[in-house]
């Protein structure tokens, strides 16, 4: 399974992130520019050029525990995935604290579950971190 962002990934995320965020790095070895291994802090950081790297860890650690909407309601934040099936999706959403009646929710369109802030389903969970940080960084909650 995917454990830490992709060259891609990373390059966005360093945009808006601190570095000191980062877990890890790509190192650029040569001329080619391409990262050619995947360092943790403290290796060759400094001698040799590199791009910031974040874990699934890193990823998690960004994300507010809880996050407070228009509404005036705290939503908590969870990962979670489909259990059960034979390829697993992951995914990410903040959910109502007060959330303690699945019912309740359903029959009232004025209630949010899920919030608007969740993200996509994926074959792993560093892709779906990855995707709710932009969201909340759009939504400038980061």
């Amino acid at each position: 399974m995917k454990s830490y962002t992709n060259l891609e990934q990373s390059k966005m995320l360093a945009e808006f992130l601190p570095i000191e965020s980062a877990d890890m790095h790509y190192i650029i070895v040569g001329t080619n520019e391409e990262p050619k291994h995947i360092v943790g802090l403290g290796e060759y950081i400094g001698i040799l050029p590199s791009i910031p790297c974040w874990s699934l860890a890193a990823l998690m650690e960004l994300m507010p525990k809880h996050i407070k909407q228009e509404d005036g309601r705290i939503y908590k934040f969870y990962i979670f995935n489909d259990d059960g099936r034979v390829i697993q999706r992951w995914g990410c959403s903040y959910v109502a604290k007060d959330y303690h009646n699945r019912a309740e929710y359903l029959s009232d369109p004025t209630l949010k579950y899920p919030t608007n802030v969740y993200s996509g389903k994926y074959d792993n969970p560093v892709d779906s971190c990855y995707e709710m940080i932009l969201k909340l960084n759009e939504l400038k909650l980061i």
